[in-house]
């Protein structure tokens, strides 16, 4: 069709402009500013429009098409039909042989490439000084041993692999090449060294910079001829995306990152192109859907951009991009719904033109997890791809004007930020100056007070929660057991090993492989190839609802030491369809913090709601009717409440004009709330009122 004004979109309608339908809309708002009402702002600085036409949004030229230089709408002509992206499910189980078998079953089950999660201290060899230090979430591997466990009877050469070997790329590739080497040839994926996400995250690495990026020229040397299917580098965004950082902050830092990365591996002599076809970029896709599809096609614009400005082949632009759900956006509380939130964040993610994709498991947050979570988050991606088919449209979200648009504004903000990090220096000093902490902690307030304010939901945390929710179950016993089953397997090891080994210079793969075949643990082996360290200060890990898991802990607290929980009592005046709604609303309200809302009674006189009020034990005591009704009952309710019992906070749902509210307050009135109270400043005042009042025990 043409675009022409008078174009009839059906034929018993006009067009319309887009000057008319505001019009139109700023008559239904009734003198409310415009732009007040209809604009968006969001953590990257983007101002969402409430309607988009043609004119926002295509791109000119080639970048219409898939396939085509660079690549927004994606690196493949055909999408997904050939191939679709990989099932990348992660297999955390920590122990070898039990990994194996699942890993087996996954793969016979709809997984089509093997995600080796790998333990905290798998990912650092480095041995666990204690029980404790045994982390559950990951596989746990000390030697070759443990390896070959792990790998019995997979066929490696068939799926493609991915592994974030933290900086032991050398390490783990060696253990790949003493395991089949014959087979090494034939290995497809990522086994990726992403020394500075490593560094962000836990705050140390065994090892120098120099030393790592020594290790990483060796390895692409080595595997060009050795194993020319497997990408080494890996910049992984997880551990910004978990400090709260927004897409404007994963974006720049990633491609800094990469920037750091292939200086430092120009300067070892080896070549842009050849750099460029080691990486592999992996992002978390959190819960704001077409932020995220912007995301993941900004991405692919700025790759091309930096391949572009150091002289590569427009091939080496192909961005690879793997990418999980976000497990910042999990929460403890209502958990049944991370299924959803899963669900939304895979369907952006393959939207947004992702290569491989991870699903968490609903329960990640509780540490060990069921077999019955991990495969609905495998069903997830199934459903996305056989019944969904969305691996037939080839980006179905091309030529989308409001997509379009905010990946053309979303790449531009996230440029600009990028060459402001270079013009100071580039990552390392961005990050040790403290510049991408504040970048991040700035994104992750503007979240938090939309979230503590209500404007963006979090369901069953900051709204609709279920206070009579059955907890998942942790089963501490089996943990325990596993932990020390682990710490007992290190204490072997230890015994056995004969401390760091000694390579020659320069060091081989080949080299290190016979020394785990002949029994060096992983962390000697590491310890022969690096001597120095290198600590920074890490980033704290925020998830979204965690002030809102706070109140309901805190409830809970007052509820084990008082055998119930905070109680808010109700005064509901009039008839049930004049104070329902803003009963309805109180309740919601408290409910937030784990409180027990009182709110069946309708009064039809003050002296019956102050003695129900007083009879009911709470602590807090809601006045819920209509504006019309409050000047009548409001004073004479307050005061007498007050004069009964002055340690009762009385609040009105609602916000009066101020003589009203002046009038309230000298009558006893203590505060009120509405649809813009910061629900968690307001109920942490009330807890903390509460345990004041509760005597000594809830100190």
């Amino acid at each position: 069709m043409e675009n022409d004004e008078k174009q009839k979109l059906f034929e018993d309608f006009e067009s319309s402009t887009y000057e008319q339908w505001k019009e139109a809309a700023e008559k239904l708002l009734k003198g409310v500013p415009f732009e007040k009402k209809m604009y968006t702002h969001t953590p990257e600085g983007l101002r969402l429009e409430p309607i988009y036409n043609l004119d926002d949004g295509c791109p000119a030229s080639n970048e219409n098409f898939p396939g085509y230089f660079r690549f927004r709408r994606s690196t493949k002509e055909l999408g997904y039909l050939k191939p679709a992206w990989t099932i990348m499910q992660e297999e955390s189980e920590p122990v070898p042989r039990k990994w194996n078998r699942n890993c087996l079953s996954n793969l016979k089950k709809g997984v089509d490439g093997i995600n080796v999660r790998l333990n905290a201290q798998s990912k650092d060899c480095r041995l666990s000084e204690s029980t404790e230090d045994c982390c559950l979430s990951g596989l746990f591997l000390k030697d070759f041993e443990d390896f070959k466990q792990a790998f019995d009877s997979i066929p490696l050469t068939e799926y493609p692999l991915f592994m974030n070997c933290g900086i032991h790329s050398e390490v783990y590739l060696a253990l790949f090449n003493a395991l089949k080497a014959e087979d090494i040839k034939a290995l497809k994926g990522t086994l990726g060294t992403d020394p500075l996400g490593r560094l962000v995250e836990t705050g140390r690495i065994d090892a120098s910079l120099d030393e790592v990026f020594d290790s990483t020229a060796r390895i692409i040397n080595w595997k060009m001829d050795k194993a020319p299917g497997l990408k080494t580098i890996l910049i992984d965004t997880t551990p910004y995306h978990n400090a709260g950082a927004s897409a404007l902050e994963e974006l720049s830092i990633a491609f800094s990152t990469a920037v750091y990365y292939i200086n430092n591996l120009l300067d070892r002599g080896l070549a842009i192109d050849k750099i460029a076809n080691e990486i592999t970029f992996s992002f978390s896709v959190a819960s704001y859907f077409f932020m995220e599809i912007a995301k993941l096609r900004a991405a692919r614009v700025l790759w091309t951009n930096i391949i572009e400005a150091y002289g590569g082949q427009k091939e080496s632009a192909r961005i690879t991009i793997h990418a999980r759900t976000s497990s910042r956006t999990q929460t403890v509380y209502d958990p049944y719904v991370n299924m959803l939130r899963d669900t939304s964040q895979a369907f952006s993610a393959v939207l947004g033109g992702v290569d491989s994709l991870h699903v968490s498991p609903f329960e990640e947050r509780k540490g060990l997890v069921s077999d019955f979570s991990k495969r609905i988050a495998k069903n997830v991606q199934l459903i996305l791809k056989e019944e969904c088919h969305l691996n037939i449209p080839i980006d179905p979200t091309g030529g989308t004007w409001y997509i379009e648009k905010v990946t053309d504004e979303l790449s531009q903000k996230a440029w600009e930020r990028f060459r402001q990090i270079e013009e100071k220096g580039g990552i390392i000093p961005y990050y040790t100056e403290g510049l991408a902490e504040k970048d991040i902690e700035e994104s992750r307030m503007f979240r938090q007070k939309e979230f503590t304010t209500r404007k963006r939901g979090i369901v069953g945390n900051n709204m609709y929660p279920n206070l009579f929710e059955t907890p998942l179950s942790v089963d501490k016993d089996q943990e325990k057991k596993v932990k020390e089953q682990l710490f007992t397997d290190i204490s072997r090891v230890k015994d056995a090993s004969k401390g760091p080994v000694s390579f020659e210079t320069p060091i081989q793969i080949e080299k290190i492989s016979e020394a785990l075949i002949n029994g060096t643990s992983l962390q000697a082996v590491s310890q022969g190839i690096f001597k120095g360290s290198t600590t920074i200060k890490p980033l704290e890990v925020h998830r979204d609802a965690e002030l809102f898991e706070q109140l309901r802990e805190t409830s809970c607290e007052i509820k084990d030491k008082t055998g119930e929980l905070p109680k808010v009592f109700c005064a509901n005046f009039s008839k049930l369809a004049i104070h329902k709604p803003r009963t309805d609303f109180t309740k919601g309200f408290f409910e937030v913090g784990g409180f027990d809302v009182l709110a069946e009674h309708s009064f039809e006189t003050v002296e019956e709601a102050v003695e129900k009020t007083l009879s009911s034990k709470a602590k807090i005591v809601v006045i819920c009717s209509s504006d019309k009704v409050y000047p009548e009952v409001v004073v004479p309710f307050s005061k007498a409440v007050k004069e009964k019992d002055n340690t009762i906070k009385v609040i009105l749902a609602g916000r009066p004009d101020k003589q009203l509210a002046d009038d309230y307050e000298k009558a006893g009135l203590d505060d009120f709330i509405f649809v813009k109270t910061d629900v968690y400043d307001f109920l942490k005042k009330a807890q903390d009122w509460v345990r004041e009042q509760g005597g000594e025990g809830l100190q």
